[in-house]
């Protein structure tokens, strides 16, 4: 017999698709707007810093016009520019102190996307200062601080939910690098793939909308063209690429050096008898007394950068610009000036690998490239080791010079340098600083969940309690007519006093006359683990794995041990598989990196499917469905119509389901089928 065709989808069940798209489509609108406005926030940072220059050195090309200066004025400029910063990043937005890219990393891992708006001005100031009085830092930190800060503001304007701030973010910082370097691919990946540190689905095509969108404005004022006008390189043959494997190799030990160095630099003004008022201005005087004698570190050095690309350069050079360079950045970031870390790691490749360029070109002199394509392939290594980013500094490497013909050794070069920082050193220089802040990156996705929910979204309640004075015979009573393991003692203010395990008197049970001789307080233990409703889920599972018990009293306060609830050990993984299960619903792939754990994978014969709510179920809890009991199915989310289109949220097991609800059930296909054939057609559930 042929089976049924399967109903026609419902009203309620299309409309309810229809407002799915809506918030889709509201995505992809407002990431679009957000790609815009850092377009236009991008040209302005670019103007205000070449206003900075003209009214510091009264040109926009500080290597041309250097040289021409009074040693006083190269000499003070810096410290000029640490005096007027300091205020900005010690007083009014300390976030923008620094490299800004850990923090807004911070603030999308802990903070649900939230950044403060002032933090956008803040930084674009702090930074056009510091670089454009000749502070050794880059441009590209401060934009994606900016564009971070703007997308979340947008965000918190309109009352998104933190996942669609965490994604306004992630398109900020998109625009930024893409309308800085003009490079609208690497821009989006570095979004995913240091931002958010993942590929999630729903924040892709809205991050490379914003992507293309600000690299749109900002080549419709400062023109199509890439950021450096190279020669055209290429790999010669492929006897080179194991020289390039070598180079990036050592270029995954400098991105250590620099990472190291940087923070040791911060170390020593933090412990120095430098007033903090005065720390950024000595480290701007610092950078003046090397500005006296190499102009190439001022600044972003990309002028110095484009000629050591197209000029033949001695080693010795090399070697000394090398060392000024990195001391330079140090020593502006370390002292807490701000500005970003790109275009100093660019310039730190460029003199590395082409001092390796020319090592190896007088070894094998017709046998390798010039000691410029080794210099040029450098940039992109140097960048990948300290970021631990290799499809960013591959694709931005592409960008920024337009040359697809020298790709395979960047590849081989970016990925080997990354590999070798990690193999050195876990920490890339973004999750170094928060990691010296006390703040991990370095959890999976079972610390994420955890982290992110609190006790009262998981206890019971009311918890199951006697007082202390209950007769013996009321005690066996109690455990006889429910199924609690254990029953809390408290006082006649509901203080808690101690628990009765069933273990605890089974020994009395076979023994008669008890009644009027044991009260309950006499066979109870007292009660030294406990939580309460405010606290992680993080920090009740360690109190589980600390005791030999699976349920934990909660109290309103360790000082009155109010008992409100009870939380169970299993409940706590249920929530977990649930939301993980979730996450893998809506979308997320989290990148395989030492940061960030890999993700759960879903067994091929298991899968996700939403299911229109069931007359039957209306009204009535999770619990008392115990859908995973009867038909083995796991209820991941409900998702519910809202004004924006619809909300997925976590229910708790006793809150009850409406009619227009959707659940989102995970378990084995065939398990799947049958319950959707049942409740698809039918309105029964079996009662018991």
């Amino acid at each position: 017999m042929a089976e049924a065709a399967p109903p026609e989808p419902s009203l309620s069940s299309r409309l309810f698709s229809l407002l799915q798209t809506r918030q889709q489509s509201a995505n992809i609108v407002l990431a679009c707007v957000v790609g815009l406005l850092v377009g236009v926030v991008a040209i302005g940072f670019h103007e205000l810093l070449h206003l900075v220059q003209r009214i510091a050195l009264g040109s926009t090309s500080p290597l041309a016009i250097l040289p021409t200066l009074p040693w006083y004025w190269k000499l003070c400029l810096p410290a000029i520019g640490g005096l007027l910063v300091t205020p900005i990043v010690t007083r009014w937005a300390v976030e923008a102190k620094g490299h800004g890219v850990p923090e807004v990393m911070e603030a999308v891992a802990l903070r649900g996307g939230i950044i403060r708006a002032r933090v956008a001005l803040a930084k674009a100031v702090a930074s056009a200062v510091t670089i454009g009085t000749g502070g050794s830092t880059g441009r590209e930190g401060p934009v994606i601080q900016i564009g971070s800060a703007l997308g979340s503001s947008c965000g918190q304007l309109l009352r998104l939910s933190p996942d669609q701030i965490r994604t306004l973010v992630g398109c900020g910082a998109a625009g930024g690098i893409a309308a800085t370097f003009n490079a609208p691919i690497a821009g989006a990946f570095f979004a995913l793939e240091v931002i958010l540190g993942n590929f999630a689905v729903p924040a892709f095509a809205p991050i490379v909308l914003s992507s293309v969108l600000a690299t749109a404005v900002s080549r419709a004022y400062m023109g199509n063209v890439p950021a450096f006008q190279i020669p055209q390189y290429s790999l010669l043959h492929y006897g080179e690429v194991p020289l390039y494997a070598l180079l990036g190799i050592l270029m995954g030990v400098v991105a250590v050096i620099f990472i190291r160095v940087l923070y040791k630099s911060e170390d020593l003004f933090e412990n120095s008898p430098i007033p903090p008022a005065l720390r950024t201005t000595v480290g701007g005087l610092l950078v003046g007394v090397l500005l006296l004698y190499w102009p190439e570190v001022y600044g972003t050095g990309f002028e110095a950068m484009y000629r050591l690309l197209h000029e033949a350069t001695d080693w010795q050079v090399l070697a000394l610009l090398f060392g000024i360079k990195l001391v330079a950045t140090c020593t502006t970031l370390g002292s807490g000036a701000s500005g970003g870390i790109f275009s100093p790691s660019l310039f730190l490749g460029v003199v590395a690998g082409g001092l390796f360029g020319q090592v190896v070109h007088a070894v094998l002199p017709g046998l390798t490239a010039e000691p410029e394509a080794y210099a040029m392939v450098g940039m992109g290594a140097v960048v990948a080791g300290t970021t631990h980013a290799p499809v960013t500094a591959i694709l931005m490497l592409f960008e920024l010079t337009g040359d697809y013909h020298i790709i395979l050794p960047v590849m081989v070069a970016c990925t080997l340098s990354t590999v070798t920082a990690r193999y050195l050193y876990s920490h890339s220089i973004y999750t170094l600083k928060l990691s010296r802040k006390g703040v991990s990156l370095l959890r999976g996705r079972e610390e994420t969940v955890m982290q992110s929910f609190r006790v009262a979204d998981v206890m019971r309640s009311p918890a199951p309690t006697l007082p202390q004075e209950a007769p013996f015979q009321e005690l066996v009573d109690s455990f006889l007519d429910s199924q609690e393991p254990h029953y809390y003692l408290v006082d006649h203010e509901t203080h808690l006093t101690g628990v009765i395990h069933l273990h605890d008197i089974k020994g009395f049970l076979s023994e008669g006359g008890l009644d009027g001789l044991i009260i309950a307080r006499d066979v109870a233990h007292p009660v030294s683990v406990m939580t309460h409703p405010g606290e992680t889920l993080a920090e009740c599972l360690e109190k589980f794995s600390g005791n030999a018990t699976e349920r934990l009293p909660v109290v309103d306060s360790a000082s009155t041990r109010k008992v409100v609830g009870v939380v169970a050990q299993q409940d706590v993984i249920d929530l977990y598989n649930r939301e993980v299960l979730r996450k893998e619903f809506l979308g997320t792939v989290p990148i395989d990196s030492t940061q960030r754990r890999g993700a759960l994978t879903l067994p091929p014969q298991y899968t996700v499917v939403p299911l229109r709510l069931p007359m039957a179920f209306s009204g009535r809890t999770l619990k008392d469905l115990d859908l995973r009991a009867r038909y083995d199915v796991t209820v991941l989310a409900v998702r519910t119509p809202a004004n924006s289109g619809s909300r997925d949220y976590l229910p708790q097991p006793d809150q009850p389901l409406q009619a227009t609800d959707t659940l989102i059930l995970a378990g084995h296909q065939q398990a799947l089928d049958t319950f959707q054939r049942r409740f698809s057609t039918s309105g029964e559930i079996d009662q018991g």
